[in-house]
């Protein structure tokens, strides 16, 4: 694979990522939720589109990660609340608030297109009015999300992207991003042999990681000591390992289950729910 394939396979599976981005750099929506594992890129991928298209931080757009509070929060969207874009890379704890929710859903859609946002307070901490209009826009990144009604009220008010990638897949931008950044192939042969679609975490921080510890040990001489270190990062889910293994017999699902059950005390359920997982990440 040369530099050009590398840069035409990378721009294959995040094309869908930059493709949402514009649409709301463009005013095609107020909203955007990105959904990911972490470390899959999605917040470089949406940053490197926003200044693709031109624009430029604290001008045009906003990058916020730290920890917000509804009251944080309702400060941020009142000091950003004209024409600006909000990053907010998975501000921990925002879609399990309700007040958080409240506040977002006000903020990313009206029915009269004019987004009001209320907060009513006698703290000393509020620096922005109890009520403001809205007119930025927000994207958020987020690694995990809740399941309920409260949280799918917010979703619904915008575009929702859930940016899954299959093992294989991993594998695949691994070796262009090796290729890209000069990355020895040594390390993505060496993720590719000694991981699985149970190992924790694999993601292209991964890759990064792989490469600091073998740039090291290759410093200091010790030409076989970075694969240590590095089995020690490919960590395993030994009941996802075990589901993994189960789906390559030739045993009948049934039995599968009742072999997981057996081995791991846990319930049949259990097993088709992680079978379900490795089915995602393998497809």
């Amino acid at each position: 694979m040369d530099k050009q394939q590398s840069k035409e396979v990378i721009e294959y599976y995040f094309k869908p990522v930059k493709e949402f981005v514009r649409m709301v750099v463009k005013g095609h929506s107020n909203a955007l939720v990105l959904l990911s594992d972490g470390g899959l890129g999605k917040s470089y991928t949406v940053l490197q589109t926003l200044k693709e298209e031109g624009l430029k931080e604290g001008e045009d757009y906003v990058f916020i990660t730290t920890f917000a509070t509804p009251l944080e929060l309702y400060n941020i969207l009142y000091d950003y609340r004209e024409g600006k874009i909000l990053v907010l890379d998975d501000l921990e704890g925002i879609l399990t608030d309700r007040k958080s929710i409240s506040i977002l859903k006000s903020a990313l859609w009206s029915a009269n297109d004019k987004r009001m946002i209320h907060y009513h307070s006698t703290t000393s901490k509020l620096n922005a009015p109890s009520e403001f209009q809205f007119e930025s826009r927000v994207i958020l990144c987020m690694n995990d999300l809740v399941d309920n009604k409260i949280v799918n009220s917010l979703i619904s008010r915008c575009m929702f992207f859930r940016f899954d990638i299959s093992y294989h897949q991993k594998l695949d931008v691994m070796k262009a991003i090796a290729e890209k950044e000069g990355i020895a192939e040594e390390v993505v042969e060496f993720i590719r042999m000694n991981s699985s679609p149970a190992t924790k975490n694999l993601n292209f921080r991964t890759l990064i990681h792989l490469w600091n510890a073998y740039r090291y040990e290759m410093n200091n001489g010790n030409t076989e000591s970075w694969k240590t270190l590095g089995k020690a990062l490919l960590e395993t889910n030994g009941t996802l390992s075990l589901v993994w293994e189960l789906s390559k017999s030739n045993k009948r699902i049934e039995e599968q289950a009742k072999e997981f059950a057996v081995k791991t005390n846990k319930s049949r359920r259990t097993f088709f729910r992680l079978r379900k997982k490795i089915d995602l990440v393998t497809k």
